[in-house]
């Protein structure tokens, strides 16, 4: 019985920090992608650009296939070029560009080993470039962020390029375009950026 109760005392260790290692790592890259993106965003704030917020679109309720509430101060945007700043997941176009270098965060940040933690201490994160992007979703932070959920519909936008973009994995994107509201019921996307381009 002694055995058997500090066979589980140690496999209850062992989960625990494993649990502990996950979320600190987690923990780390939201944080580290949260201050890339308020670079980014001051520095078009700083050009005299006005980005939109997340938070702004956080307000929108609605459900899946459902007409979307959307507030009066986001009905306003409707049709108007704005620029908001993300994180990109391409939905088409071609392979990753050919200086990718092996290393793909998004599957390795949540395994319990060290060297996503180094990759945190380098300032090194992800390295995967796409190229070729005529479509891509643009969330606040990278999707490993959101860990095994998807993100809110609030916090997703359909991105169609006015000409095939590229862009790096992780790295935080300022898009221009033409928002488009859902304003019908069916399966798609609560914001579409139409005609849009990704500003250097």
């Amino acid at each position: 019985m002694r055995k058997l109760l500090t066979f589980i005392g140690v496999v209850v260790v062992i989960a625990g920090v494993a649990s502990f290692n996950r979320w600190y790592r987690l923990s780390n890259v939201i944080n580290l992608h949260t201050e890339m993106a308020k670079s980014v965003r001051q520095s078009l704030v700083d050009k005299g650009m006005r980005p939109v917020s997340w938070e702004l679109l956080g307000k929108v309720e609605g459900e899946f296939e459902t007409v979307p509430v959307y507030p009066p101060e986001v009905k306003e945007l409707a049709g108007k070029q704005i620029t908001i700043v993300g994180y990109g997941m391409p939905l088409g176009g071609g392979p990753p560009a050919d200086d990718h270098d092996g290393h793909n965060h998004a599957r390795a940040s949540m395994l319990p080993f060290p060297w996503p933690v180094l990759d945190l201490f380098k300032g090194h994160v992800h390295t995967e470039k796409f190229s070729g992007v005529p479509e891509l979703m643009l969330t606040p932070l990278p999707l490993e962020c959101y860990w095994k959920r998807v993100p809110p519909l609030n916090q997703a936008i359909y991105v169609r390029a006015a000409e095939p973009v590229e862009f790096t994995d992780g790295a935080a994107l300022a898009i221009r375009g033409t928002l488009e509201l859902r304003e019908q019921e069916g399966p798609k996307f609560f914001f579409v950026l139409k005609n849009a381009e990704l500003l250097k």
